[in-house]
């Protein structure tokens, strides 16, 4: 296959060695990459360099996006007026990865975003997914999904809805939570596992959604069974890691596809726990960076607004004509079986199932489910939860 233009493959990861291989070495004319411990070296034979780099020669080449946390690298390129590019598609349980599978520890939210005004970051999401098309695809999807709907593919089970943290941007944080204290018994966590074996369940599956996973001592326990039951799905887990130990750390990575270390530090350095972890990695087993990454992450962000409840938003910008992919592939599970709205729902407003009076295939195509699809094919401006909604995600 011959290109007119040489292409540029952003992220120089696994990832980007199976998009080297798919394009052919002689059409990829260099690598770029945002860890600046890579640049200037060589991976798989093609130079690398920073985005700081290519961003004023970007235009000479097909850019193309070689890793699976992609969002991002889209908002980057898009917020440099990069808006032609393209993804990077390759089938395997990449599809599901929420980071690159080689980079262990990952600055991805610096303590200056933190300063950002409201203001800022609804100018900013709106001119994101305007100019870089994401809404107008959002659209497309949930027009061609109302007509077919499918199977979900994202399935959170919240087994205990508590949280340790107390992060600015997160209704739940121990200092603003308002819900009732939950814990999921151990015959329906069992029997939510069995559904979806009876299905040949083959999507994404996290023991988390709105909350600390680790504050369940049962999480193990639970993560063993869900691997050995569901080998075919994929298994992640976000926690914040200020309850791991290498004891806890060691058989939990073990039996996950992905742990996402969240380590929220208002200074950019490691909490103990995760430098522990990071030096365990790196030193004694270094084949776990595949699947184990730690973010450096701020708790006093501007992010998004949470479906309207979090407690650091109080300018909040609607899209009311922007409709919403999560009601086509995303099942939240509360401690009691009900069914939240999506992982954006995070006090649990809206019940759109219960577990313990229903199946959950006949909840996902039930009455509650299709009210909510049918608001949401007209705009997230004609469901009320979903009116101040500000999270975009294809």
């Amino acid at each position: 296959m011959i290109f007119k233009k040489k292409i540029v493959l952003f992220g120089a990861g696994d990832y980007g060695k199976k998009a080297l291989e798919h394009f052919g070495s002689d059409n990829v004319e260099f690598f770029v990459d945002n860890n600046k411990s890579k640049c200037g070296e060589f991976f798989c034979g093609k130079k690398v360099i920073h985005f700081s780099e290519y961003e004023s020669i970007s235009s000479s080449y097909n850019t193309v996006i070689s890793t699976a946390f992609s969002q991002k690298v889209e908002e980057q390129l898009n917020d440099c007026g990069i808006l032609v590019y393209s993804i990077f598609s390759h089938e395997s349980d990449s599809k599901f990865r929420f980071y690159d599978e080689d980079e262990l520890v990952i600055e991805q939210f610096r303590t200056e975003k933190a300063d950002h005004s409201e203001e800022e970051y609804n100018e900013y999401t709106k001119r994101i997914n305007t100019e870089g098309g994401r809404f107008d695809r959002i659209n497309k999807e949930a027009y061609r999904f109302q007509s077919d709907v499918p199977l979900f593919k994202y399935v959170e089970i919240e087994t205990i809805n508590r949280c340790n943290g107390v992060c600015g941007f997160c209704p739940v944080n121990k200092r603003d939570d308002t819900r009732d204290e939950l814990f999921m018994k151990d015959e329906l966590f069992y029997d939510i596992i069995s559904q979806l074996k009876e299905i040949h369940y083959k999507g994404a599956i996290s023991l988390f959604s709105n909350n600390e996973p680790m504050l369940d001592r049962r999480l193990v326990d639970f993560c063993r069974y869900a691997k050995k039951e569901l080998p075919d799905a994929y298994h992640y887990i976000f926690t914040n890691g200020t309850l791991l130990t290498l004891g806890k750390f060691i058989p939990l990575a073990e039996c996950l596809d992905e742990l996402i270390i969240d380590n929220y530090t208002t200074n950019g350095n490691l909490l103990k726990t995760c430098s522990a972890i990071k030096d365990y990695v790196e030193l004694e087993r270094h084949e776990l960076i595949k699947k184990v990454t730690i973010v450096i992450r701020n708790p006093n962000e501007i992010l998004t607004s949470r479906g309207g409840d979090a407690p650091n938003r109080t300018k909040k910008a609607s899209y009311p004509d922007v409709k919403c992919l999560m009601p086509y592939w995303q099942v939240v599970i509360r401690p009691d079986g009900k069914l939240s709205l999506c992982c954006n729902d995070p006090l649990g407003k809206c019940t759109l199932g219960d577990l313990a009076k229903e199946k959950l295939i006949d909840a996902w195509y039930g009455k509650e489910y299709t009210t909510v699809r049918n608001a949401l094919s007209k705009g997230r401006g004609n469901y009320w939860h979903c009116k101040h909604c500000d999270y975009f995600r294809l």
